[in-house]
């Protein structure tokens, strides 16, 4: 295989890259220089906007996706699986000086075009690609900032190689299992820089979002209200199934229905009935509330952000009103198991233990194969609606505040406390606490002062 580099053409190093990339390669061409601080320097060039300065200045980890090492020795079939992943194997073998890292592209495999027959054949070969790209490796690790690997993907534009991944490695000298890509710099050219997830949640004052280091729109009053919001939700269910279950009893006398509130707590039949109650209620509250517009602007403006849409009425209004990590799916999952657990209580005692836990299995198989279906039909048809033009554009404010917060330190990962408290639960779950408990306190002062 030989070693040769042949300078391209300069039409193709202009359709290799977008245009900002393109002024950059071609100082590199004109220059014939192949280091990162040259790209740093000719940055400055004409035809390099600000933004993609900017971009460069950046941590290298902004463009970097995990690719799992192969054994020093892959196989045939190996590396075509792990090139047809993610285009680029990564190779780690021991060597005297310590690990060595060699990346292999689709090009180096096509003199192997099929499986070999001969084993030893594909051991000539491998070691042969191994040969030619241990040299490289070494001054491809060394990127540190964004700017460090673009000037590294423009070198094969210049000397004929196929690089569109570099490994990168820790200060001791180790894979660290990501590598920096081509695919990923142009997303963030094309895209912007974004935060790579968003939370977020619909309260009675707008959209709240975040990234779990910075929060836009609601804010701390919104969440405060959503808590507050939903204790005096349960409370007036509380209220309106005790209202029910007398009805109910004086209207079907059973045995399991005792005509007053209090005996009936304990019953698995009436916890059932207060479910279906509460729940009923608060679809019904939830669907023809504003919060299920505020809802689907949240979802809303979270795909457009995490598609690298323009945050735009009309770019927004043409994103779904479902979203995967909504909270929906989670109390559809929990309802779910809750609603098996209550049938088998209700059941223990007329069915064997054998036929039991056939039940249970089935019902868990069941749930885990449907819930997210199912949660997704309950965002369509009850948690959301169509949001109203005043409601999009409380998400999109929110979402480019966010946006805003978020390009001033954008490398900056959450700790855990952080990505918990952004989240939003801890102060709306703290309100609803403190809200029951005063509710509760003023409900016991209402019923002493009655007797």
């Amino acid at each position: 295989m030989s070693s040769e580099k042949t300078p391209l053409p300069a039409e193709v190093v202009s359709a290799s890259l977008p245009a900002d990339s393109c002024e950059l390669a071609r100082c590199i061409r004109r220059e014939g220089q192949h280091s990162s601080a040259a790209w740093v320097s000719h940055s400055t060039a004409p035809g390099i906007g600000p933004d993609v300065r900017a971009l460069l200045q950046l941590p290298v980890s902004i463009i970097a996706e995990p690719i799992p090492p192969l054994e020093a020795r892959p196989s045939y079939k190996q590396l075509l699986m792990a090139l047809s992943r993610w285009g680029v194997a990564v190779v780690v073998a021991m060597h005297p000086s310590g690990q060595r890292v060699v990346l292999l592209s689709p090009g180096d495999l096509l003199g192997f075009s099929l499986e070999p027959d001969d084993e030893a054949d594909w051991e000539s070969f491998l070691d042969a690609c191994l040969q030619q790209r241990s040299g490289d490796t070494l001054s491809m690790t060394m990127a540190q900032t964004v700017g460090d690997a673009v000037a590294l993907f423009a070198r094969p534009l210049v000397e004929r190689t196929a690089v569109n991944a570099i490994p990168l490695l820790s200060q001791t000298g180790e894979y660290t299992g990501q590598c920096a890509t081509l695919a990923e710099w142009f997303r963030l050219q094309s895209h912007g820089l974004r935060p790579p997830r968003i939370g977020g949640m619909a309260t009675p004052l707008g959209v709240y979002l975040t990234t779990g280091r910075y929060m836009a729109g609601a804010g701390v009053p919104g969440l405060l209200l959503t808590g507050l919001s939903f204790a005096a939700l349960m409370k007036l269910g509380e209220y309106g199934f005790m209202v029910l279950a007398a009805g109910l009893a004086t209207a079907l006398p059973v045995a399991w229905l005792p005509a007053y509130y209090g005996a009936i707590q304990h019953s698995v039949y009436t916890v059932v009935l207060q479910l279906v109650f509460l729940l009923g209620l608060l679809a019904v509250v939830v669907r023809f509330s504003p919060i299920a517009g505020w809802h689907a602007a949240e979802h809303m403006t979270i795909h457009a952000i995490e598609k690298g849409h323009p945050l735009t009425v009309a770019a927004v209004s043409r994103q779904p009103r479902e979203h995967g990590r909504c909270g929906t799916n989670l109390m559809v999952l929990l309802l779910g198991a809750q609603t098996g657990w209550l049938v088998i209580e209700s059941i223990r005692g007329a069915m064997p233990s054998p036929a039991l836990f056939a039940l249970l299995l089935g019902w868990l198989l069941l749930l885990t194969s449907v819930w997210r279906r199912v949660g997704s039909w309950v965002q369509r048809y009850i948690t959301t609606k169509p949001p109203s033009p005043a409601q999009l554009e409380s998400g999109i404010r929110a979402g480019d505040s966010l946006l805003k917060r978020f390009q001033q330190v954008p490398h900056t990962e959450p700790t855990w406390w952080m990505r918990l408290w952004g989240s939003g639960l801890p102060v709306v779950l703290g309100s609803y606490l403190l809200f029951n408990w005063l509710l509760t306190q003023l409900e016991g002062y209402l019923w002493r002062w009655l007797a």
